[in-house]
């Protein structure tokens, strides 16, 4: 069930997102225009269902592009982490002490 929900929450903001970046654009199809705000609830739920269709589709004639996303998934985090340590450990200019970092409390309230 929680998969379902998540694959389906992952679609539909996708979708929003997308509607909204198609209306940045100005692109009007013809049978939609995502430039106007008529219908946004309408072309977000279409631009959802297209989203799901194509997500089915990939999953279910597709495994071999389903582990490629893994895989790319999976390297993309890894080396992401290590981008941002890298970043964390060699940009600033200075570091707190490990005393301040594990001792020190600053009550903000």
């Amino acid at each position: 069930m929680g998969l379902i929900a998540i694959v389906a929450s992952v679609d539909y903001f996708a979708a929003f997102f997308a509607t909204t970046l198609f209306g940045l654009w100005g692109w009007d199809l013809g049978f939609v225009n995502f430039a106007d705000s008529q219908h946004v609830l309408a072309e977000i739920f279409w631009v959802f269902a297209l989203f799901l269709v194509i997500h089915a589709l990939i999953n279910i004639y597709s495994s071999h592009l389903v582990a490629l996303f893994s895989s790319i998934s999976v390297f993309w985090h890894v080396i992401g982490v290590v981008v941002i340590i890298a970043i964390l450990a060699f940009a600033p200019k200075h570091h707190q002490s490990f005393d301040f970092v594990f001792t020190e409390r600053i009550n903000s309230s």
